[in-house]
C-alpha cells in the first residue's frame, strides 16, 4: 500500500475561550471543506454554515477554522465573517488566488438562513406556508454564491445572477466531485489554482450529480415535497471578472426562531 491511511493527530477540539451559549462546534449537517488561509497560503479546513443553534430553528453564519500547529489542530471561531446562504452541506468550489491573496468558496444551492431567487409560484408557495404557520425548518434554495476571504481578514458574499437552471430547488446534501486534473491546477489540499488557469479561459473542473431535490422552499404538507434526483451538472470555471448581487439583498427566511416559540398568525 503506497499511501496507507494514517492517524497523526488526535484530541479534543475546544473553541477559544472556552464554551459559548450557541455552542459553535455543536453545528450539523454542514458544508466542511479544504481552504487556504489567504494571510499565510497554508492550506486549513473550514466548516461554514451548519444548522440549529441551540433552541432556535436557524442557520450559524460564522465560520470554524481549523489549522495545523505544533501536529496539533487549533481552531479559530470567527464571529466577524457573516456567511448568509447555504448553511447545508453542498457542493461547494474553492478557488486559491495567490497573486489577490484571496480565497473564493462557492456553493451550489442546498438550505439556506437567506434566499435571494425564487419563481413567481415557488414565492406563492413560501408566503403560504408562511402565512399559515406550518414552517418547518429553512428554506430550500436555488441560489449559487460565492463567499470570499482576503489576507487582511476581511471577508464579502456574493450572489451569481443566475441561479441554478430552470430554478430547481438542488444542492443539499450532495458533494462537489472534481475532475481529473493536472497538478498545477489543483493544490495538494484539493483547492484550485486560479493562477493555473488561463485568462478568459473556460475549463470543466468537475460535476454535481444526485442529491436532494425540493418541490417547494417549504413543504406545503410537513415532510412531504422532497425525493432523491438524479440531476447531473457540469461545472466549469471561467477566468473572468463577473458582477455578483450583493449578499446584503438577500431575504432573511421567515420563520426563524426558537423551538416550539408559536407563530402570531397560526390558529
Amino acid at each position: 500500500m503506497t499511501n496507507p491511511l494514517r492517524v497523526t493527530a488526535t484530541g479534543k477540539l475546544e473553541p477559544p475561550g472556552g464554551g459559548a451559549k450557541d455552542h459553535p462546534f455543536h453545528r450539523r449537517d454542514l458544508p466542511v471543506v479544504n481552504s487556504i488561509d489567504p494571510a499565510t497560503g497554508n492550506p486549513r479546513i473550514t466548516a461554514y454554515g451548519g444548522v440549529f443553534p441551540p433552541g432556535l430553528i436557524a442557520g450559524y453564519l460564522y465560520p470554524v477554522r481549523v489549522t495545523m500547529q505544533n501536529n496539533m489542530p487549533q481552531t479559530i471561531v470567527d464571529r466577524k465573517a457573516v456567511k448568509k446562504f447555504s448553511q447545508y452541506e453542498c457542493p461547494t468550489v474553492v478557488v486559491w488566488d495567490s497573486m489577490g491573496k484571496t480565497v473564493y468558496h462557492t456553493f451550489f444551492g442546498g438550505i439556506g438562513h437567506y434566499y435571494y431567487s425564487y419563481d413567481p409560484y415557488q414565492t406563492q408557495v413560501y408566503q403560504y406556508v408562511q402565512k399559515v404557520g406550518r414552517n418547518d425548518g429553512l428554506p430550500f434554495t436555488e441560489d449559487i454564491t460565492t463567499f470570499l476571504e482576503k489576507s487582511d481578514g476581511s471577508t464579502a458574499e456574493y450572489i451569481a445572477p443566475a441561479p441554478i437552471p430552470y430554478s430547481k430547488l438542488r444542492g443539499a446534501s450532495i458533494e462537489f466531485i472534481p475532475a481529473a486534473s493536472n497538478s498545477s491546477t489543483v493544490l495538494q489540499n484539493g483547492v484550485f489554482n486560479l493562477q493555473a488557469f488561463t485568462p478568459g479561459g473556460r475549463t470543466l473542473i468537475g460535476y454535481i450529480y444526485g442529491g436532494i431535490e425540493a418541490v417547494y422552499p417549504l413543504p406545503v404538507i410537513p415532510s412531504y415535497g422532497t425525493a432523491a434526483t438524479n440531476a447531473l451538472y457540469e461545472v466549469y470555471l471561467t477566468r473572468t471578472p463577473w458582477d455578483g448581487i450583493p449578499a446584503s439583498q438577500g431575504h432573511e427566511a421567515k420563520g426563524v426562531f426558537a423551538h416550539g416559540q408559536v407563530d402570531a398568525g397560526k390558529k
